[in-house]
């Protein structure tokens, strides 16, 4: 069986010979191509080879420019970065420069300069809101605000149990645009930074207050008055008119500041929903300072300029009736008018709330709730004093106030209370009972008792006519 294995095996290798000898028969003569496809081959893979190394050299290239591209970003952001530092920083440089702009046109305008520099700062109106609950915690206490809503419901005034001390607070937070701070002597725009028309005369106004405060010691003369309302108001009247009459003039003076046609734009726009919700008396008590006293301040500075104004501030009104009536400022002083304290005569359960002086503006506020504007007028002048005490009681949750006004003479006292029961006519509903010698009495779920006695007018709102004819006794 071998055999056969060998022939086969044989047979294949002759084959073998034979095809091979075939394939060099055909490979002689293409020897020489093939010569040259070695030749192309070798410069073909040198070629290759170059290649490779190009785009090695391509990747790593490559691989530079991302590097450059992700550093470019960096350089990118931090420039951004850089520039969002700048733009505050020129900004800020920019409304510090316009600011010192204002402070130059006020001095000019006001013609002061005040002899040490005003601190001053931009708060936001957050940062207001907590400032005034400070200011409100120390100086205008809950029970404070408490006795003066009451007050003014008993008057008409004000709806009873209204919320004074959160609707003020509420409302300066919504309308102060600037204030000066007289313990700090620091002036504060509420703003976001940016000084548009009403920002720079709100600067303008504060940065007079700066001034009367260095020239006038204008902290000192309101601590002096504060235990006196209607003199405070009548203070307060003389600053805010001066620094109104300021910057009225202010814009008037310096057009291309700030013109009137873009200062009434931006107030257009400002929304005042506290504002324009609050009771009518509490309207009447913000703009009464800025309205009347700059009327007063006009008076003055239309006879000599700002000397006269300056002149005010040596010897300030000391009522609102002169700030009514600037004619008689400064001889028609108000006379000093006092009660006995009336625990006694109220018994147990009575607490003194409140005391001070209601004034000739509170008075005609009063009066105008049920006469018309003349009538109130002249019922109201001649006013020469008063003073009111308001006592409450914890337990039966009722009041008593008992004012006493003292008039300029015996005619005046005549024609106030003519027209004044006309008035509680009008408010009760009824007549009033009795006479003005021997006392008259409107019946109400707080009456109103009334009694003249030469110059002076008692007026006594009590639960009933016994309370009141004991208080008039002692009175």
């Amino acid at each position: 069986m071998s055999r056969p294995i060998q022939i086969v095996l044989f047979v294949l290798l002759f084959l073998s010979l034979v095809a091979n000898a075939g394939l060099l028969w055909l490979y002689a003569p293409a020897r020489a191509e093939l010569r040259q496809a070695r030749q192309d081959l070798a410069r073909q893979a040198g070629e290759l080879e170059e290649l490779r190394a190009l785009r090695e050299e391509q990747a790593r290239l490559a691989e530079q420019v991302q590097t450059l591209e992700t550093e470019k970003e960096r350089l990118e952001e931090e420039n951004s970065r850089l520039l969002g530092q700048l733009e505050p920083l020129q900004n800020n440089a920019d409304i510090l420069e316009q600011l010192d702009q204002l402070e130059s046109a006020a001095r000019a305008v006001r013609r002061r300069t005040p002899a040490e520099p005003v601190e001053r700062a931009f708060v936001s109106r957050e940062d207001l809101r907590a400032y005034l609950e400070e200011e409100f915690a120390r100086d205008y206490p809950q029970d404070q605000a408490a006795a003066e809503s009451q007050l003014l419901a008993l008057l008409g005034l004000l709806p009873p149990g209204t919320d004074l001390y959160t609707l003020l607070l509420d409302l300066y937070t919504e309308q102060v645009a600037g204030f000066y701070d007289l313990e700090a002597g620091t002036m504060y725009l509420v703003s976001g930074g940016e000084l548009g028309p009403l920002e720079k005369i709100t600067f303008v106004h504060e940065y007079v207050h700066a001034i009367q405060d260095q020239a006038f010691d204008l902290g000192a003369q309101v601590e002096a008055v504060e235990e006196d309302g209607d003199r405070s108001t009548a203070l307060t009247a003389l600053a805010e008119g001066d620094a109104s009459l300021a910057m009225a003039q202010f814009v008037v003076d310096y057009p291309d500041v700030v013109s009137a046609a873009d200062l009434l734009g931006q107030s257009v726009g400002i929304d005042t929903p506290r504002l324009d919700a609050a009771p009518e008396i509490v309207r009447q008590m913000l703009l009464f300072p800025y309205e009347a006293g700059t009327r007063f301040v006009m008076q003055a500075y239309l006879r000599t300029g700002w000397a006269a104004v300056d002149e005010l501030w040596a010897d300030p009104p000391q009522s609102t009736e002169q700030i009514l009536h600037p004619e008689r400022y400064p001889d028609d002083a108000p006379a000093l008018v006092t009660l006995p304290r009336l625990e006694g005569t109220l018994g147990p359960g009575w607490r003194l709330a409140g005391e001070d002086t209601l004034g000739e503006f509170l008075l005609r506020q009063h009066l105008a709730l049920f006469l018309d504007e003349d009538a109130a007028d002249e019922a109201a002048a001649g006013w020469g004093g008063d003073h009111y005490l308001l006592y409450t009681h914890a337990e039966r949750h009722v009041q008593c106030l008992v004012l006493v006004v003292r008039w300029d003479d015996r005619d005046e006292g005549d024609e106030f209370v003519e027209l004044y029961e006309d008035y509680a006519d009008a408010r009760y509903g009824v007549a009033g009972e009795g006479t003005p010698r021997d006392g008259m009495w409107w019946e109400g779920a707080t009456g109103l008792y009334l009694e003249q006695t030469g110059d002076e007018v008692w007026l006594i709102w009590a639960p009933n006519r016994d309370t009141a004819e004991s208080i008039a006794r002692e009175l």
